[in-house]
């Protein structure tokens, strides 16, 4: 699952800025399994939530400035049906390219 794999490599890279040693940007994207552009993003993206994220050419490494923290939460439980009959929103669009004649069923 895509949350799951965004998540330990968000941890990852944390724990390697942290201890500066993540490399350059494309020894740390490699490391990552990224591209350098993702891996640009995703700093980009922390640094919009105060990550203090430098970098030093002469460690070769991404740095915190000061102490940082990152912490992920991600509660999952299941809906009972009372929340479910709650919940509200949005259409479903199926392409009929994706829907065989026979064999197509949806429910919710």
């Amino acid at each position: 699952m895509k949350l799951f794999e965004t998540i330990n490599r968000l941890q990852i890279l944390h724990k390697l800025i942290e201890e500066e040693c993540t490399g350059t940007p494309e020894e740390l994207a490699n490391r990552l399994n990224i591209k350098k552009a993702q891996l640009y993003n995703i700093l980009d993206e922390l640094k919009l939530r105060d990550a203090p994220i430098l970098y030093s050419r002469k460690k070769c490494s991404f740095y915190y400035k000061y102490p940082y923290q990152v912490e992920i939460v991600c509660r999952l439980q299941p809906i009972s049906n009372r929340q479910l009959a709650r919940v509200s929103g949005g259409s479903i669009f199926v392409p009929s390219s994706f829907i065989r004649r026979s064999s197509f069923t949806f429910a919710l």
